[in-house]
C-alpha cells in the first residue's frame, strides 16, 4: 500500500459477512466508505437512532396521540433540525426490478443524516406488514438502519421498533430487531 504524508490513506476494508460472501469497502484514514457515504459503525448508529428517538419523544410530550401522521411528519423533521440533524422529507426511491425502473416511485416519509430511514406512523397499533414496509424502504433505499415510529400511543417507546438492513449490516445488528425497545432521550456529541 502507498501512503503519502499529504495523501488520504486508502485501504480495503471488509467489515460486512453475509453467508460466504464477504463485502469490500474501502477505507480511509479509519473510516469507512462506500460510494462516498460514510458507513457508521455500531456506536454512530446507536447515537443517531437514539438522537432521533428523543426528538420523537420530545415531539410526543408536546402533541400527544391522536393526530394525523401528517403532523406528527411535519414537527418530527422540523424537531430533528432544530437538534442539528440533517432531515429530508418525502424521499423519492425509485424502484428497480430486474433491470426495469418501474414509474411509481417509492416516498421516505424521513431519510435521516442520509443513513437512517423513519417511517411515521399514527395508527392503533403496528403490525407486522409495517416492520415489512420498512425493510423493503431499507433494502430499495440502501439506507443500513430503519425506525418505526407510532405516535398514536400512550407511550412512545411501546411505539417504537428499530429495523437493520441485513444486506448492509449482515448479522451485526439484526437482533436489535425486537419489539418494545427501552430507549432514553440522548443528543447526539456537540449538539
Amino acid at each position: 500500500m502507498r501512503t503519502l504524508s499529504d495523501e488520504p490513506m486508502l485501504e480495503i476494508a471488509y467489515i460486512c459477512h453475509l453467508g460466504t460472501i464477504s463485502l469490500g469497502f474501502l477505507q480511509c484514514n479509519g473510516h469507512c466508505i462506500l460510494g462516498g457515504m460514510a458507513l457508521l459503525n455500531d456506536k454512530d448508529i446507536n447515537d443517531l437512532t437514539g438522537a432521533i428517538i428523543g426528538g420523537g419523544m420530545a415531539v410526543h410530550r408536546r402533541l400527544g396521540p391522536g393526530l394525523l401522521e401528517s403532523v406528527y411528519d411535519v414537527c418530527f423533521a422540523y424537531e430533528l433540525t432544530l437538534r442539528g440533524l440533517t432531515v429530508q422529507r418525502g424521499v423519492e426511491v425509485p424502484i428497480r426490478y430486474k433491470g426495469l425502473v418501474v414509474n411509481t416511485r417509492l416516498t421516505l416519509d424521513l431519510v435521516v443524516n442520509d443513513t437512517v430511514v423513519v417511517e411515521v406512523k399514527a395508527v392503533d397499533a403496528l403490525a407486522s406488514i409495517h416492520r415489512a414496509q420498512v425493510l423493503t424502504y431499507l433494502k430499495l433505499a440502501s439506507c443500513p438502519i430503519g425506525l418505526l415510529i407510532n405516535f398514536n400511543v400512550p407511550v412512545l417507546k411501546d411505539g417504537i421498533r428499530r429495523v437493520a438492513n441485513p444486506a448492509l449490516l449482515g448479522d451485526k445488528i439484526l437482533a436489535e430487531n425486537v419489539d418494545a425497545p427501552e430507549f432514553e432521550e440522548r443528543a447526539l456529541p456537540g449538539s
